[in-house]
């Protein structure tokens, strides 16, 4: 299954360690995946949380899925949300 990702095992390892260490872990209310225009973060932003917009429109290599940095940096963001914070997917997007 890693190696459908195209990242070294490796690498799932370090993120691993990080979140048992609790590195920068809970520190953003939410992220909005596959963003597009970002409304959802937006919105919250304009409420004061702290939310980050995950989509390939941003950065190209590291918010694109396919990409072997994209799926970890997910991964990453996702780790770095406080308990009962938000995930949002946009899954249908035109970007």
């Amino acid at each position: 299954m890693l190696k459908s990702f195209c990242v070294p095992s490796v690498l799932w390892h370090i993120l691993a360690l990080l979140h048992w260490r609790g590195f920068g872990m809970g520190d953003i209310c939410g992220v909005e995946y596959f963003s597009g225009e970002a409304q959802v973060t937006k919105a919250l932003r304009a409420r004061a949380y702290d939310v980050y917009s995950y989509d390939i429109k941003y950065i190209h290599d590291l918010m694109d899925m396919c990409k072997p940095l994209g799926c970890p940096y997910a991964l990453v963001l996702r780790l770095r949300v406080r308990s009962h914070g938000i995930c949002w997917f946009g899954t249908v997007c035109s970007s």
